[in-house]
């Protein structure tokens, strides 16, 4: 979720820059960095001291909203839960057609929040708060269990739901490598080429095999899976080949692919090379021509030069 906020407040800060493009003064933009900047290093408290004090400068009375978001956010980062909603549920009352009033319904659309039109009228609000004394309200605990939601083949169909929404290559090797990484069985949802998959038609390696294919794994369950997740794998690295932003993906993963190929799972010293595996390290070697101390080209080359011993 902090994620996604901090992308929305990239989309403000770009925003207001165009806004004040011709400013000579000292640009709202400029003021929201600092105040991220400020959060980031850990004064947080500096950060909203700033963008309060901004709130209640004319000189900036034209990116209220702005201010108020990045208010909220810097407020959520720090579990201030009460503090974030009480500034977004302000941008919703006193500027409902703002950018940053469609990104606070996607939020509190996302967390479940709900939204309070009423912070302007003050004789509600006196009488409102009266019913308080009476009694001890508890609001429910809508955060959502994590575990709950662990399902690695619902995360392979998202990606590759992103993978279809994505243009951008940058965004699609990060995809891509995510992808490769679940389906090599580098996560801790025994899921994946290394992982120890299970037969069972409502196993996770069963279930995504069934969805592929069209139908469950039978004779030799656990290699069949094993050659299947592997395939799958290769050939999302063969794709990150053709991403020509950077090598770095590509290389990675033929190097993890023919680490796998002789029955480990992470880099080792102590590796016995197979035969299967020397054109993916010979790969890495090809991909990393100019970077001589690249630790991948370095263990493929030591381990090559042990094969022809």
């Amino acid at each position: 979720m902090n994620r996604i906020l901090w992308c929305l407040t990239g989309l403000i800060i770009f925003a207001v820059s165009l806004a004040y493009a011709q400013d000579d003064t000292l640009k709202s933009a400029d003021l929201i960095s600092k105040c991220l900047d400020l959060s980031s290093a850990d004064l947080k408290t500096e950060a909203k001291t700033e963008l309060i004090n901004a709130i209640y400068d004319r000189n900036y009375k034209n990116d209220v909203s702005s201010l108020r978001y990045v208010l909220g956010q810097i407020c959520f980062d720090n579990k201030e839960f009460n503090c974030a909603k009480e500034q977004w549920n302000i941008i919703l009352a006193d500027y409902p057609n703002s950018s940053e009033a469609s990104l606070v319904k996607t939020i509190f659309g996302m967390l479940g929040w709900l939204y309070v039109d009423y912070y302007k009228d003050f004789e509600f609000m006196r009488e409102y708060e009266l019913s308080s004394y009476f009694w001890r309200p508890v609001d429910p605990d809508y955060r959502i269990n994590p575990e709950e939601l662990l399902d690695p083949v619902l995360a392979v169909s998202y990606l590759e739901y992103l993978l279809g929404k994505y243009e951008d290559h940058n965004k699609k090797a990060v995809i891509l490598y995510d992808m490769f990484k679940l389906l090599m069985g580098y996560n801790n949802d025994v899921f994946g080429y290394h992982a120890d998959c299970n037969c069972h038609p409502q196993e996770p390696c069963a279930k995504y095999y069934k969805n592929v294919i069209g139908y469950d794994p039978l004779d030799n369950c656990a290699g069949q899976l094993k050659q299947f997740f592997f395939s799958k794998a290769s050939a999302i690295s063969d794709s990150l080949k053709n991403i020509d932003i950077s090598n770095s993906y590509y290389i990675n993963t033929q190097f993890l692919l023919g680490v796998s190929m002789c029955g480990n799972k992470l880099l080792s010293s102590k590796i016995k090379i197979k035969k299967e595996a020397v054109p993916y390290f010979e790969e890495v070697i090809k991909y990393t021509e100019n970077q001589e101390t690249n630790i991948y080209r370095i263990f493929a080359i030591k381990w090559l030069s042990e094969l022809k011993k």
